[in-house]
């Protein structure tokens, strides 16, 4: 894993590299996270927005007292009412920040998967790591 930071410490880029290969790389910018030179997502408080083929899809988010996402969901049919169909995810986690096993909906595809539900900090899941990248603070931008 290669990280590079600005001079205030800012994430701006993350790549996995074995055997002198690329596997992964993210390049992080004010809120805008672009994955692989190709996918990329937009964060707000509320959510995130991520382009899917040539259309946007919206994620919703609804955090405990700490900030942490608890539920994720997209409002799919557009009518301002969530069935349990469109909820993609429910999370719990231990004091240090693990999920819970086997609770919840968890998400159906990896496209969609959240990598920032506790406290708002990135997991880190490559190398089966299981990290939490406490430089990267999405909202903050630090």
């Amino acid at each position: 894993m290669f990280f590079t930071y600005n001079a205030g410490g800012t994430l701006l880029q993350k790549m996995y590299v074995r055997d002198s290969v690329v596997i992964s790389k993210t390049d992080y910018l004010a809120g805008i996270e672009i994955l692989n030179d190709a996918n990329i997502t937009l964060y707000h408080e509320d959510g995130r927005i991520r382009k899917v083929g040539s259309s946007w899809k919206y994620d919703y988010y609804i955090k405990d007292h700490l900030g942490n996402i608890r539920v994720v969901f997209e409002d799919i049919d557009g009518n301002e009412i969530i069935t349990p169909e469109e909820i993609k995810g429910r999370y719990d986690y231990y004091s240090f920040g693990m999920q819970h096993a086997g609770n919840g909906l968890g998400y159906l595809g990896s496209d969609q998967k959240e990598g920032y539900g506790y406290n708002g900090k990135e997991l880190t899941e490559e190398m089966n790591a299981d990290l939490l990248c406490m430089e990267q603070d999405r909202w903050m931008g630090h």
